[in-house]
Parts: structure tokens; C-alpha cells; sequence
């Protein structure tokens, strides 16, 4: 629109009216808005709500500004701008998060457009809430000793608030009332040894927050301290199963502080009872095998502990069978009537296995077979990462797959079957060739033909290898053996037996005699059948006893020492890191003489000292050692004893290996002979043993001249060509890195070191 004027007079201009065609105009400050409300929720929050009252035209809002004021109202910050919204009379929302517990906050609310605000909402303000309490704790126990009870729950989840300590709370009377009498800070267990032996109490316990909120108190549990008892004796003492060859038995156990059953039996109910073994406490069953068929065994069983024995269980008689009476009958790996083709491995010395023994093969088409008589059949294996598959086939159809492929297991049954037909079946376990496939029992419900007892052995002979060490060695004419019975005698004496050798053995090691001694010897070969007639008899006598002409010396890796000859053997100091253990690498003292071919070392520690206060998470340690070489990274495989600082000296024996130049060393199995209390700065007397026979070495120990060695661990080497000289001795560390802390130990009684 233009106006123009002509200049013939004045004109004059007030305003203009024109009617918009396209938009409104604002030109008006918002209306205030109103009915502002303030409404807690919960502890952290506040709801807001109010009502819109500009329109859609000239005095429309753009957006509204929240002020908040969290000191009751004496000063406002801008807390957020929210939009509009279009229309007139409308209701807006909003909620303030995050607030803090127990706070007093004022709001107001104010509405802006471009012709500038509105005037404030009155003031509305509220109070968040406080936090809930806890949780009451739960899986509170209180098991009680002499003089003490012990409680344990499990730890309360809430973390805003958390929870800052708990509250423990006692009564004598069952269901209270409680009095406070211990608080627990960053913990679940706490010990309450102000009690009485005799007197039961009652606990409840509750959470304390940060506010501090207290839970609800917890169940009660009740404790009563006594002082140690005997164990209560066993009861329903039964017989569960047996077969001609073996008699099972099973009791309940009455006690829960027994160390463990005593089981003992004798021939016949006119015979005498006597110790035939034990088992750990909560153990109650034991099978007896190796037993005469068609005989009467009874048995009679207690439990023990450091005080003393419980009374005798009731006592139970059953006769062995007379043949194969169908039952449930499980076949070790190592039993003859398993047949191996192809490349397999035995293994034994694994406790973590069915009888400590397993056979392994990753070799395609090697195969496992085993005639049985049964319904149903189970495979006992076990997995490993490495593991693989084999095809399992029945009378030649196979029946499935076993797979040894997963995270590590042992004595896992991996194949099952239970719809078998009567009659005699054959099984075949057959490696597919792409992992390794174990075999460590197989379990039937059925019978096994017994094998016929064993022939007899043959061309014993005994021959004197030191002042300490007599070697048989002999012919085995048997294939069904599961093993030999090695018997000793002195000049004019009776024949006992003195240990065993495994099935297919033909020599045999006797160490720790004594010099100019003449022994007599005879074997016989045994299975679950019975036993084989007697070998011919041998001797030999020991020669005088003498000392090797020299050990030499290794300062390995910098480990340092040395050896002085004393009478009847050495002393030695002995310092070092490590050999063995995290380490690829050794440091540590090593003296040793060089042996060619198969030995058998041994010798008596009669003092090795250790370090109680310095390596208190390791442990000093001293052994034989078999070592390619001097080398830091050689390979070896030693046998040592440990004394350990954390509140016990042991007594024990430990087997380690390293087949690789710097490879992962391997710990075997360790075999524990007494404990003694710390601070014991002196370990007492062990016999350690180190046996080579090919690329197998065998680990033991015991704890006096006339104990029968235990075997530790029987190791072999993954990587056949074991050199045919090793450097054989006495090697020990202190766990020390800085090489300046030393330990002695006294040896004694050697054997097989060139005497």
C-alpha cells in the first residue's frame, strides 16, 4: 500500500486497519499461567503440572521458563524452557529428576512469547521422599566349635542408598528379645566368642544404610557351641551289592565331625577283625573287591576323629558269588579284557581319573574293543579343549558318537545305551583321527566273563646295584595279568610281600636296604581270578656301602650352593628363584652325577631348613631332579619335598616336569606325609624316589625305611627321545629373586647314584 500527497494542503496520518490474508500478528505479551502444582514421587522426583492460558493468536507463547529454588523459596534459578503449546486452556507437564532424598523444593513458572513474559505462576513447592530401607540379610548360619560360633550371610545388593554395616543381634531364648552385641563394616561374617560351651543362642542379624535406614532383622538361626567329641558311631550298616570277586557295603553316618570311617573285616563270622581301610568323613560306601568267590567277608565300621573313635556300626556278613550274577560292573581302562589297536597311550598315577589310570589316542582308526554280556552300557571319558570324536558301534552298527571335545571334565559318562539285547555283545571305540579320544572306564549292567588266572613268571633274577639297591628283573609269560606281587625275605626269615609292579612289567626296583645284606625274592602274577604259582627264587647281596666318586656342581641361571660330604651322605646349601613353577626358565643350585640308561634314585632328607616369615604365598623347596643339561631352559623332571608359611609346615612330596626347552612346566599330583605347627623352621624326615625306565619317569615318597613307597606321579614324555644320559642329583630354591636368602639340607641313605 502507498499514500501520496498532492502538496495542496496539510494531511494528515493517525493509523492504518488492514485485514491479514496469510498469519496472525502477536503482539501481546503471553497470559500468566495458572493452577501450578508441585507433587513429589519418591525420593528423587518431582511432577509438575499447570494450566495454559494465552491463545492461538496475538498473545500465543512461545515456550514457558521453570525456576526452581531448593532454600525455601529466597531465590530461584532458571531450571529449564519448555515449548509452547498451541490453544487456549491447555495443561503442561513436566518432572524433575534427580533430585535429592528429604528436600524441600519451590517452583514457578513464567510464559515468554516475542512481546516479552508473563507474569509468574504463584509459588508450589514439596518435599522428595526418604529411601526405603534395606533389605533383611539372608542365608545366615551359625555353625558352632568349642568356644565359638561363626556366622555367615550373604551380602545385601542395594546400592542407592547402600549399605554401610549390619547389626548383630543375640538372645538365649529362642524368638528373643536380642540384644546388640557385635557391628559388622564391609563384611558377612563376623565370630562371636564370648559364649559358653553348652548354652544355645539365638541370632538375628539386619542391614544399616548410609541414611541410616535398619532392615528388617533377618531369620533367626540358633548355635551351641561344645567342646570336640568323638564321632557318634555309624548305623544300618548293609551289604548293596556283590559280585563273586568283590562285596559293596554302605552305612549312615550318625556324626558331623568325624575325620574319617575305619572299615574292618574278617573270614567268616568265626575269623578276627581287622583294619582293611578307611575313607574321608561324609564317605559313606565302599566296595572291597579282589575278594575268593564263594566266601564269607564280614565287616564291621566306626568313624574317627583327633579325639578318638565312635563305638563300632552293627556288624553285616554276605557271601561272595559264585559266577557271574548279572549287576552293575564297571571295567577300568587299564583291565585286559579292553583291547587296544592302533596308537594308544596309558596313563596312570591321575587321581583325577577312574582308579588314577586313562588311555588316550588321537591316532584315526585306532580302536578300543571289549566283550560284555549286558543291557545297557555307559562310556566314562572325559573332555578337553583338544579333545575329539570316536564312533561307538555295537556287534559292528554304530550306535552314536563319543565326543571329548569342551571345557575340561573327569570320569564324565559321554555315551550311554540302554535298550541293549541279551546276549554277548562286542563294543568298539573307534578315534575319527581329528582330537584326542580317552577312554577311562566302561559301566554295564550285565556280567564279564572272568579271565583265567595268570601263568606264571619266569628267569627271575636279582642283581645287586648299590650298597642300597637290589633290581629284579623277569619273564612275563601271562596276557591276562593285571599286575605282579613282589615278595622279600632275609636269610632264615618268612616271605612278605614288600609291592607291586603294573601288568607287562618285567623289572622291578628294591632301594633303601642295607649293605652287605643278602635278600631273597619271588613274584607271582595276579587279576581278579586269582593269582598266578610263585617265580623261581633269586638273591643277591648288597655290597659295602660307599659314596660316589664326585657329584659336579650347576650354578643354574644364577642360583648358587654347595655340597660337603658328611658321613653316610651330604649336606648342602642351596639358593635360588625357582626351578620350575611360573617360570620357563630355572635359577637355582644343581649337583648331580651323569647316568646312562634306565636308574632308580632315592635318598633320605634328614634336615632341610626353610625361610617361615619371608616366602609366606610359596614355598622352599629341595629334591632329585633328572636334567637334560644345565642349560636354564632345560628339560627335567624332579621329585622335592616343601615347607610352606602359612600357618603349617608340611611335610610332603611334589613331582614337576618340562618336557619343552622353555616350556610350561607341569605339576603332578602331590602326595602330603605330616603337618606340623608354625613356625617350623625345620621340615623332619621324608624319603624321596626318582625312577626312570625309558621316556617314563616315576615320582615317589615316604616317610620311613620300612614304609612301602607311594607313588607321587608316573610322568611321560609327549615328545619320545628322551636323551639316554641325563645329569641326575640335588637340586633346591628358596623362592627368592635376589638370590641372597639360603636353605640347608641334609641328605642321607643315597641310592642308585653309582655306589
Amino acid at each position: 500500500m502507498r499514500i501520496t500527497v498532492n502538496g495542496d494542503g496539510w494531511c494528515y496520518l493517525d493509523y492504518l486497519e488492514y485485514t491479514p490474508l496469510c498469519c496472525d500478528v502477536v503482539d501481546k505479551v503471553p497470559a500468566n499461567p495458572t493452577n501450578l502444582t508441585a507433587t513429589a514421587v519418591g525420593g528423587s522426583q518431582i511432577d509438575l503440572s499447570w494450566l495454559d492460558n494465552s491463545g492461538d493468536d496475538s498473545d500465543a507463547e512461545d515456550s514457558f521458563t521453570i525456576e526452581r529454588s531448593d532454600d525455601g523459596g529466597s531465590s530461584y534459578d532458571a531450571l529449564v524452557t519448555v515449548g509452547g503449546v498451541p490453544g487456549t486452556g491447555n495443561t503442561v507437564n513436566y518432572s524433575d529428576t534427580g533430585l535429592s532424598y528429604s528436600t524441600t523444593y519451590c517452583y514457578r513458572v513464567f510464559a515468554t512469547n516475542t512481546m516479552g513474559d508473563s507474569g509468574y505462576t504463584t509459588e508450589e513447592c514439596d518435599q522428595t521422599g526418604s529411601p526405603d530401607g534395606p533389605a533383611a540379610p539372608t542365608g545366615l548360619a551359625a555353625p558352632a566349635e568349642d568356644g565359638k560360633v561363626t556366622l555367615t550371610w550373604n551380602a545385601n545388593t542395594e546400592t542407592d542408598p547402600a549399605v554401610l554395616y549390619y547389626m548383630i543381634y543375640r538372645s538365649t531364648t529362642e524368638g528373643g528379645p536380642y540384644t546388640a552385641v557385635a557391628v559388622v563394616f564391609g563384611g558377612t561374617n563376623v565370630v562371636d566368642s564370648n559364649v559358653n560351651n553348652g548354652t544355645t543362642y539365638y541370632y538375628r542379624i539386619s542391614a544399616v544404610d548410609t541414611w541410616p535406614n535398619e532392615s528388617d532383622m533377618s531369620a533367626e538361626v540358633s548355635a551351641t557351641p561344645s567342646e570336640p567329641t568323638a564321632p557318634d558311631e555309624p548305623s544300618n550298616l548293609v551289604v548293596t551289592g556283590k559280585t563273586d570277586s568283590q562285596i559293596s557295603i554302605s552305612w549312615t553316618d550318625n556324626s558331623d565331625n568325624e575325620d574319617e570311617f575305619i572299615i574292618e573285616r574278617k573270614l567268616g563270622a568265626s575269623g578276627t577283625y581287622a583294619v582293611l581301610d578307611s575313607v574321608s568323613a561324609n564317605v559313606t560306601s565302599y566296595d572291597d573287591p579282589g575278594l575268593d568267590s564263594e566266601t564269607e567277608y564280614c565287616y564291621q565300621v566306626k568313624a574317627s576323629n583327633a579325639i578318638g573313635d565312635s563305638g563300632y556300626s552293627n556288624e553285616v556278613c554276605d557271601e561272595t558269588t559264585g559266577g557271574c550274577v548279572p549287576d552293575l560292573v564297571t571295567i577300568d581302562d587299564a583291565d585286559p579284557l579292553i583291547v587296544y589297536t592302533g596308537t594308544w597311550s596309558a596313563q596312570s598315577g591321575w587321581p583325577e581319573r577312574y582308579n588314577s589310570t586313562l588311555h588316550e589316542t588321537s591316532s584315526n582308526g585306532a580302536a578300543a574293543e571289549f566283550t560284555f554280556e549286558g543291557n545297557t552300557l555307559d562310556i566314562i571319558s572325559e573332555t578337553q579343549d583338544w579333545g575329539g570324536t570316536a564312533d561307538v558301534l555295537i556287534d559292528g552298527v554304530s550306535q552314536g558318537t563319543l565326543n571329548c571335545q569342551g571345557a575340561v571334565q573327569f570320569q564324565v559318562t559321554l555315551f550311554s545305551k540302554s535298550d541293549i539285547a541279551d546276549g554277548t555283545h562286542l563294543l568298539r571305540i573307534v578315534c575319527q583321527g581329528n582330537g584326542w579320544v580317552y577312554l577311562d572306564a566302561i559301566r554295564f549292567t550285565g556280567c564279564v566273563a572272568p579271565p583265567e588266572p595268570p601263568a606264571a613268571p619266569s628267569n627271575l633274577t636279582a642283581t645287586a646295584l648299590s650298597s642300597s639297591q637290589i633290581r629284579l628283573q623277569w619273564t612275563d609269560n601271562a596276557t591276562t595279568e593285571s599286575g605282579f606281587m613282589i615278595e622279600r625275605k632275609l636269610d632264615g626269615g618268612s616271605y612278605s610281600q614288600i609291592g607291586t609292579a603294573s601288568m607287562n612289567d618285567e623289572t622291578y626296583n628294591d632301594v633303601g636296604l642295607t649293605e652287605l645284606t643278602t635278600y631273597y625274592y619271588r613274584i607271582r602274577a595276579f587279576n581278579v581270578s586269582g593269582n598266578s604259582a610263585y617265580s623261581n627264587e633269586a638273591y643277591d647281596t648288597t655290597p659295602e656301602g660307599g659314596q660316589p666318586v664326585e657329584f659336579l656342581t650347576a650354578d643354574i641361571g644364577g642360583g648358587w650352593g654347595s655340597i660337603t660330604a658328611a658321613t653316610g651322605g651330604y649336606d648342602l646349601v642351596l639358593a635360588g628363584r625357582e626351578f620350575g613353577g611360573h617360570y620357563s626358565d630355572d635359577n637355582c643350585f644343581f649337583a648331580y652325577v651323569e647316568i646312562t640308561g634306565d636308574f632308580d634314585v632315592s635318598m633320605q632328607v634328614v634336615r632341610q631348613t626353610w625361610v617361615p616369615g619371608y616366602n609366606e604365598d610359596w614355598e622352599a623347596k629341595a629334591g632329585l631332579m633328572a636334567r637334560w643339561s644345565t642349560a636354564s631352559n632345560a628339560e627335567f623332571c624332579a621329585v622335592v619335598s616343601r615347607g610352606e608359611d602359612n600357618g603349617e609346615a608340611v611335610q610332603s612330596g611334589y613331582c614337576e616336569w618340562r618336557w619343552v626347552p622353555g616350556g610350561t612346566v607341569i605339576n603332578g599330583g602331590a602326595e602330603a606325609h605330616a603337618e606340623y605347627p608354625s613356625p617350623a623352621s625345620v621340615i623332619p624326615d621324608r624319603w624321596l624316589r626318582l625312577q626312570r625306565v625309558g621316556d617314563e619317569f616315576f615320582t615317589y615318597i615316604k616317610a620311613t625305611p620300612s614304609d612301602s613307597w607311594t607313588l607321587i606321579k608316573h610322568a611321560y614324555s609327549e615328545f619320545p627321545g628322551v636323551p639316554d644320559t641325563l645329569l641326575v642329583g640335588f637340586t633346591g630354591a628358596t623362592m627368592d629373586a635376589s638370590n641372597t636368602i639360603s636353605i640347608e639340607c641334609d641328605v642321607r641313605n643315597l641310592s642308585g647314584f653309582g655306589f
